[in-house]
């Protein structure tokens, strides 16, 4: 897991201090259940310069694609806004941060052996593959 991108996320936000002590309260979820204010016009404050919006945002997508699909979302909607974001965007970004410090511990681990690594996707096109035709018959597009 990506552990130590999250201490850095944290620490960017203002989340996680120097000695490595919290310095606010978890959240269960990434983002409100109303979703992040997709309008410029809502909140016309400019974003303070606490962090550097585009720096931490730049890494949450890192982190959302190598192991926390779950904050997949909430990102990108928040990287939506990286050219002008407002005090809401700001806040939409310190919400993951803090769903990150609650969920450290979450993620995907990849454990490849000798073996190769093996992979299911819920992808059955209808139901239509078998294991038995999917090699000879193109047309159950595998």
């Amino acid at each position: 897991m990506d552990g130590q991108l999250i201490k850095f996320i944290l620490k960017d936000l203002g989340l996680i201090k120097h000695n490595s002590k919290y310095t606010t309260t978890t959240r269960t979820t990434p983002a409100r259940s109303t979703g992040i204010s997709t309008s410029h016009e809502e909140d016309k404050v400019h974003f303070s310069t606490k962090f550097n919006y585009r720096q931490v945002i730049g890494k949450m997508l890192y982190l959302e694609k190598s192991t926390r699909p779950d904050v997949s979302c909430a990102v990108h909607q928040c990287a939506r806004f990286s050219a002008n974001p407002k005090n809401n965007h700001a806040e939409a970004v310190k919400r993951i941060g803090r769903y990150l410090l609650g969920t450290q511990e979450k993620g995907l681990m990849m454990k490849p052996n000798q073996n190769g690594l093996k992979c299911w996707v819920d992808a059955s096109h209808a139901s239509e593959w078998s294991s038995k035709t999917a090699v000879n018959d193109s047309s159950t597009a595998r």
